[in-house]
């Protein structure tokens, strides 16, 4: 009772995406409601997420 779930440290170095996603995870999840993200805030955190993935797959493609 009043614990996270466990996530694995693992996922914090898989890559950016995952970095992320754990990162937004855990503002869901902050103890303190007043700390916790709401889904807007999540949306927007994801929603540059991806626009950092696709630059940077873009950038790769170029490079090819």
């Amino acid at each position: 009772k009043g614990e996270t779930a466990f996530i694995d440290d693992r996922y914090r170095t898989q890559s950016f995406i995952t970095h992320k996603l754990v990162e937004v995870m855990e503002k869901c999840w902050a103890f303190d409601p007043k700390d916790r993200i709401d889904i807007f805030q999540a949306v927007k955190i994801l929603r540059q997420v991806k626009e950092v993935h696709v630059r940077q797959k873009e950038f790769l493609s170029v490079k090819q």
